[in-house]
């Protein structure tokens, strides 16, 4: 009996270690956020407008991703999926590039 106390005791204490630990790890990936986006432009009127700003980051070396966000609120994103510090990198290159206007902000939609 007594043994099975101290099994249980102990079993109990590393199962508690065991999410402490965890949750230690977890919180500075949440907090960094991994969903950080980079948009050229803002938020973007129309289609159309999305795409030329796409074409001339396309131009200059950037990968670009157009998103509709509702029918007048269009993105021509160059980053999307990182942490804020990468995000931020990018639009460091956009701007030495020549584009007056990067956004890093969270990706909150599809």
């Amino acid at each position: 009996m007594r043994n099975a106390r101290r099994i249980t005791g102990r079993v109990s204490i590393g199962s508690f270690v065991a999410v402490l630990t965890v949750g230690a790890l977890v919180a500075p990936a949440s907090a960094s956020g991994g969903n950080m986006e980079a948009i050229l432009g803002g938020h973007l009127g129309g289609q159309r407008q999305a795409q030329r700003v796409a074409a001339e980051a396309n131009a200059k070396g950037f990968t670009t991703q157009i998103q509709e966000i509702n029918p007048h609120d269009w993105e021509a994103e160059i980053f999307n999926g990182g942490t804020k510090s990468q995000a931020e990198a990018v639009c460091a290159r956009a701007h030495a590039a020549g584009f007056p206007h990067c956004l890093v902000e969270r990706e909150n939609h599809g």
